[in-house]
């Protein structure tokens, strides 16, 4: 059974967070009036959306992967070893993670961005101890593995920090574009 504390932590926070992005989102004093329908045309909502799908996936397919490890009436456990379980020990956690790496991205917020680094401070700290308890069972045959906990490499990281630094620079190139409603005019966009 669930503890009424984790409980109720779990409903404080969602309920904060889902405040906190709602008041960005929808607030033009916040904002400064960014969300008008050109905005689905930016290259951060197109990115975002995309790395949002490509999250969600991995985390439906991780999630499969999980559910199906044992056959009905087994009880062992087993370690998962396909999709991105080849890489880390938490794939879904990983889906999750990028998730709302995308859906910062596509909101170019800093509620967006908060999300973020409060889903990797909850879900790091539980895939290292996912990791440390897989290592503590299986051992050897766990460790030769040498999945990392939920990002998947050190490479991954360095994309991800180009891939924000490209973003913030077509933001800069965007605003631009779009400042020019002759330019606009031209490549056949319509200025609301």
């Amino acid at each position: 059974k669930m503890p009424i504390a984790v409980m109720l932590m779990g409903m404080t926070f969602n309920t904060f967070n889902a405040y906190i992005i709602g008041e960005w989102l929808y607030d033009p004093m916040l904002n400064g009036g960014m969300y008008r329908i050109d905005w689905l045309w930016s290259p951060q909502f197109i990115t975002g959306t995309i790395i949002f799908i490509a999250g969600m996936a991995i985390n439906l397919h991780s999630d499969h992967v999980i559910r199906n490890l044992r056959k009905p009436g087994d009880t062992r456990h087993y370690i998962p070893r396909k999709g991105f379980y080849k890489y880390v020990t938490s794939a879904n956690y990983f889906g999750e993670l990028t998730e709302w790496i995308g859906f910062a991205i596509l909101t170019w917020s800093p509620a967006g961005l908060l999300f973020a680094i409060w889903t990797f401070a909850n879900l790091g700290p539980r895939a290292k101890s996912l990791t440390e308890k897989y290592e503590s069972e299986f051992g050897e045959e766990y460790t030769r593995l040498n999945k990392k906990h939920i990002i998947p490499s050190d490479q991954t990281k360095d994309t991800i920090s180009q891939t924000f630094q490209l973003l913030c620079l077509s933001q800069h190139l965007y605003r631009q574009i779009t400042a020019d409603s002759t330019i606009m005019q031209k490549v056949g966009i319509a200025i609301a």
